[in-house]
């Protein structure tokens, strides 16, 4: 068995840990929210997805079904019940506003502030993913990277469980 001196120890144990920090520093810089902290990976559409959360902000705070149900992408994804179900029109959407918007949803989506919007290439989302929207670009567009600008934003999924936003719970 080999032994090393207290130095060569230190001197690893030290290495180690140094990556381990740099490791953590990068984990955390990926989870910042990236559109209004600007960083490699901040996607370049983050000013008309903040202008869209501001309008669905301002929907939901309205209580305004009609408008959310004009800025939903059909079909849409939700988590209901433990289950992921799809709303596929916007009669659906409204008789299942309830349980889409529950309390919880409505109070993360109010509580939130333009610099918790975040996006990927999955799209943007407040609230630790309550609800997701990006631009909706058809099949046919060649470089959508490129265009993304051009077309509007929609939601794309809503999540009503496990809501995990400061000052929120699933019973409010």
């Amino acid at each position: 068995m080999l032994s090393h001196s207290p130095a060569i120890l230190a001197f690893r144990t030290l290495r180690i840990f140094t990556v381990l920090a740099i490791l953590t520093c990068a984990s955390i810089a990926q989870d910042v929210g990236n559109c209004t902290v600007h960083d490699p990976s901040t996607r370049t559409d983050c000013p008309g997805a903040i202008a869209f959360f501001q309008k669905l902000q301002t929907a939901v705070n309205g209580g305004d079904k009609n408008q959310l149900a004009s800025m939903v992408s059909y079909p849409m994804h939700a988590m209901q019940n433990g289950k992921r179900i799809q709303v596929r029109t916007r009669q659906q959407f409204l008789s299942q506003y309830p349980k889409l918007f529950t309390p919880a949803v409505v109070c993360a989506i109010k509580a939130a502030k333009d610099s918790d919007v975040w996006g990927n290439y999955q799209g943007f989302m407040v609230g630790s993913g309550v609800i997701w929207w990006d631009a909706v670009i058809p099949a046919s567009v060649k470089n959508p990277q490129t265009d993304s600008g051009k077309y509007p934003f929609k939601i794309i999924s809503i999540n009503s469980e496990n809501v995990m936003a400061p000052g929120c719970s699933a019973g409010k």
